[in-house]
């Protein structure tokens, strides 16, 4: 990259400006980069922090006795997550820019285009509008559905038109989501252009501060977690589960209370289909309503709030058992054991191996 600086007329020369080319050195639009990817994990950590209560109620009950602890964790863990990847990605960007040295080294004769200087900067935009329109939409998709995006196929849940419906993902949706991404897209490449101007700033001050920053959040916030962590007293698991990447950047693979088993699967045990096995099919199909009221207990079923069910209920060709049976006393192990036909105590090991369920 190069700009243009017009001389003071030279009286030698007729009163004809110089127009010299200087060449802004590669050192500047790192210390650009820096900037833009450190006002990026600010918005990102703002962002989380604002969203931690919805993050942290999609798979705990905010009443939990531990949750300011859980709180203060959380918050640790998105400055010390945040700042991690920020360090790891401006790492990336000086190794890019030493190996680029080296390649213009070998090729120095061969005259660079104007165009193609402007390419790595929008490369640079276009990556980082992908990795916050992930953060977003991981966000979204956990604090509805309690699941993190990438424990699942993405792309084909986007190529498959029934997924798409189930999951609530409609045309509209999908438009609202591109032109936000496109916006972003602007306001990174305007970004970046700001970052420019401010780079050279007292030479490189304000990016050795952001970077400096950065480095120095990665201990902070890791502390901020363990102090927090101490608060817990129950259902850490469950919390360390709405961490995203909570176990790849903690180095821990398990912390449940029992021990970690297996699914018996195949012949002896629960029945999977491989890639090329087609589904049973059934013989007669029959339309049938499953309904699960997920939280209604039993004294809730009174005249003056259910009257209608109990009239349902009072027909002579409705069946009534003489004996219920429950999978489990929570939501993920009751509906575990309607979907899978198995006891709730084999939840956490089917889902950790992501097994799916036979009957669906």
């Amino acid at each position: 990259m190069a700009k243009v600086v017009d001389a003071r007329d030279l009286k030698s020369l007729g009163g004809n400006p110089v127009r010299v080319r200087v060449p802004v050195p590669a050192s500047s639009r790192l210390r650009a980069a820096i900037l833009v990817i450190f006002a990026n994990a600010v918005g990102l950590i703002v962002f989380l922090q604002g969203r931690s209560d919805r993050l942290l109620s999609a798979v705990l009950d905010p009443l939990h006795p531990d949750w300011s602890g859980m709180e203060r964790a959380y918050a640790g863990f998105t400055l010390y997550a945040v700042s991690l990847l920020a360090v790891v990605l401006m790492g990336l960007l000086a190794l890019g820019r030493h190996v680029t040295r080296v390649v213009r080294a070998a090729n120095q004769d061969t005259p660079t285009r104007s165009w193609r200087r402007a390419i790595p900067t929008a490369a640079f935009a276009g990556a980082l509008t992908a990795i916050v329109v992930l953060v977003f939409i991981e966000v979204l998709l956990f604090q509805d559905y309690g699941i993190h995006l990438y424990e699942f196929d993405v792309f084909s849940i986007l190529a498959d038109a029934a997924l798409r419906r189930d999951l609530g993902i409609q045309p509209a949706e999908v438009l609202r989501v591109t032109i936000a991404a496109i916006t972003l897209l602007g306001a990174e490449l305007l970004l970046c252009l700001a970052a420019l101007r401010l780079a050279c700033w007292r030479g490189g001050a304000l990016a050795r501060a952001c970077g400096t920053a950065m480095l120095v959040t990665i201990p902070g916030g890791l502390a901020l977690f363990r102090n927090g962590e101490e608060r817990i007293a129950s259902d850490r698991a469950e919390f360390e589960g709405a961490l995203p990447l909570g176990k790849e950047l903690l180095l821990r693979n398990t912390t449940r209370p029992f021990i970690a088993v297996k699914p018996r699967l195949g012949p002896g045990g629960y029945p999977v289909l491989g890639p090329s096995d087609a589904p049973p099919t059934l013989g007669k199909k029959s339309n049938i309503l499953f309904f699960v009221a997920d939280g209604f207990r039993a004294d809730m079923i009174r005249p003056e709030l259910t009257p209608n069910l109990l009239s349902f209920a009072s027909r002579p060709e409705v069946i009534h058992s003489q004996r219920h049976f429950s999978t489990g006393h929570v939501s993920e192990a009751g509906i575990f054991g309607l979907l899978y036909g198995l006891s709730g105590h084999a939840y956490y090991a089917f889902i950790d191996a992501r097994v799916p369920a036979y009957p669906i």
